[in-house]
């Protein structure tokens, strides 16, 4: 990444999402990687060219990193930055012990009340991400997609930089995927958003692998865990979600965040 007359700076930040790679016409193919600063302020880097990076510098969700991150001056997102890719660091991992107590430590107190919320607070002061408990996840969705790149698409994938060994051409995930919730606004009308998750793009990946052209058993084990298990109500499901860039105000789902549900015991009178 050339630095130029950036001003960077550097900053501790737990990963918390990254959305699957998709072409781009200034870096060939980049994905977006989100999370929460130190000091407990979402924070979106773009762009991350993830199959770039050796296996050491891909991020991983719930890695702290330390990184050298600078404004992104083509993206008025106030949460939006620039990383050096070079700088990565990781300096910790929260795991999923006792409920996942150290991931709630970072990630619960910027929960929304609501989706609705949400979106005024994108209005009122453009936040463009944010996490709130859906009240109930109708269905998960799977729509048909095309399943090849455009002739543009693949040009612009193909082109190589100087030194760079090659490498695969980015699949191309032939579903569209997208949750239906009503979220705890008393006047929610419901939401149906698409699903930019990376963890879902691989299980089709693995499961592509496992079954072959099988779409319906493909199907039915993406929704059994993303519906059925990420959902389910012994879980205390909650969705990370963030607006896009070209379209200010319309939000997408980034990712899951689905602990137990903690049992609160009540003591006898």
């Amino acid at each position: 990444m050339r630095k130029g007359k950036h001003e960077w700076i550097t900053k501790e930040i737990l990963f918390t999402v990254k959305a699957y790679p998709n072409p781009s016409f200034s870096y060939r193919e980049a994905s977006c990687v989100a999370g929460i600063t130190r000091n407990g302020e979402w924070i979106r880097l773009y762009p991350v060219r993830i199959r770039s990076l050796g296996y050491d510098k891909r991020p991983k969700k719930y890695e702290i990193v330390r990184i050298r991150i600078c404004k992104y001056k083509r993206d008025i997102r106030p949460e939006s930055y620039l990383p050096d890719e070079g700088s990565y660091e990781k300096i910790g991992y929260l795991d999923t012990k006792y409920n996942w107590k150290k991931r709630k430590e970072w990630v619960l107190p910027l929960a929304s009340k609501s989706m609705c919320e949400v979106q005024q607070l994108q209005k009122e002061t453009y936040k463009s991400l944010g996490i709130f408990r859906p009240k109930k996840v109708i269905d998960l969705i799977i729509e048909d997609a095309p399943v090849e790149w455009t002739d543009r698409q693949i040009e612009v994938m193909s082109q190589t930089e100087l030194f760079e060994p090659p490498k695969s051409l980015l699949e191309k995930i032939p579903f569209i995927f997208k949750y239906h919730y009503f979220c705890e606004d008393k006047s929610c009308r419901g939401h149906i958003q698409t699903i930019v998750d990376w963890e879902i793009c691989e299980l089709y990946r693995n499961l592509r692998d496992k079954y072959g052209d099988d779409i319906k058993a493909i199907k039915k084990d993406i929704r059994n865990k993303f519906f059925n298990e990420l959902c389910s109500n012994d879980k205390d499901t909650y969705f990370f979600v963030g607006d896009m860039h070209w379209h200010p105000g319309s939000f997408i789902v980034l990712g899951v965040f689905w602990p137990k549900k903690e049992i609160v015991q009540q003591l006898p009178f």
